[in-house]
C-alpha cells in the first residue's frame, strides 16, 4: 500500500492507493460470496450500481481505500485480509 502526503488548501491530506492485484481482487470476490451477498446486493449496501462492484472485481475500476473501507464494513471483514504479509 502506498501513502501520500498531499496538500490541498493548506492542510495535509493522507491520500492512499491500494495495490489492486489479482490476489486482491478475488478476496473481495471470495469474501461477497462467503457473505452470501450478490454483486447488486453489496453494490446497495455501500451506495454504488452491481455495475461498480463488477468492474472492481474485475479490475475495470480504480479501487481506493475509502471505497475498500465500504467494502469491508458490508462484508463485516478487516481491510488487514486484503494486504500481503511479506
Amino acid at each position: 500500500m502506498e501513502v501520500r502526503k498531499m496538500r490541498k488548501k493548506g492542510k495535509i491530506q493522507l491520500k492512499m492507493k491500494l495495490n489492486t492485484t489479482k490476489k486482491v481482487l478475488e478476496k473481495i470476490r471470495h469474501e461477497r460470496q462467503r457473505a452470501g451477498l450478490t454483486q447488486a446486493q453489496l453494490a446497495e449496501a455501500i451506495g454504488v450500481t452491481r455495475i461498480t462492484i463488477s468492474h472492481i472485481e474485475t479490475g475495470k475500476f480504480e479501487l481506493k481505500i475509502s471505497m475498500l473501507e465500504k467494502i469491508c464494513d458490508a462484508l463485516g471483514v478487516e481491510m488487514c485480509i486484503f494486504l500481503d504479509r511479506k
